[in-house]
């Protein structure tokens, strides 16, 4: 192999490998705020606020719920005493994306019940990450909910 032809290899080796890792790797936006950066540091599904877990997914003592007919994600004990769910008005196409989301959540005194924007903050081969500035709210759920 002359020097040529070694250079051609190698140039087209490192595209590929440059291209592979473009699509490979998980993508995400800026961080504004600490509680956000928490957020987006979790992989567990559930929701979290204002720096803190509110509900994760623990499969010894939660069922999870999906439905990407509705957009919908959940989580509950046995009992329903503490839940989670989101239900996305829309699908995201990008990371960036802004949808309006039904979220919901009961663990103990903690309740909430309201309609909000969410921007899709982070995207991996099995999650999405949803952020709400406002009320420094995350939803992480499952990729199958998004599809």
């Amino acid at each position: 192999m002359n020097n040529r032809s070694c250079f051609v290899w190698l140039g087209a080796l490192a595209v590929g490998l440059v291209l592979w890792v473009s699509c490979c790797r998980e993508e995400g936006i800026s961080v504004s705020t600490p509680q956000k950066q928490f957020f987006l540091d979790q992989s567990e599904y559930g929701v979290y606020s204002r720096g803190s877990e509110i509900l994760a997914y623990e499969p010894v003592h939660f069922q999870l719920a999906i439905s990407p007919r509705r957009n919908l994600f959940r989580l509950q004990d046995d009992l329903q005493l503490r839940y989670a769910q989101v239900v996305f008005e829309s699908v995201p196409k990008r990371i960036g994306d802004r949808v309006d989301a039904h979220c919901l959540y009961r663990v103990g005194s903690l309740n909430l019940d309201i309609k909000v924007s969410m921007e899709c903050s982070r995207i991996s081969s099995t999650s999405y990450w949803f952020w709400n500035d406002q009320h420094q709210l995350g939803y992480l759920v499952p990729a199958e909910v998004i599809e």
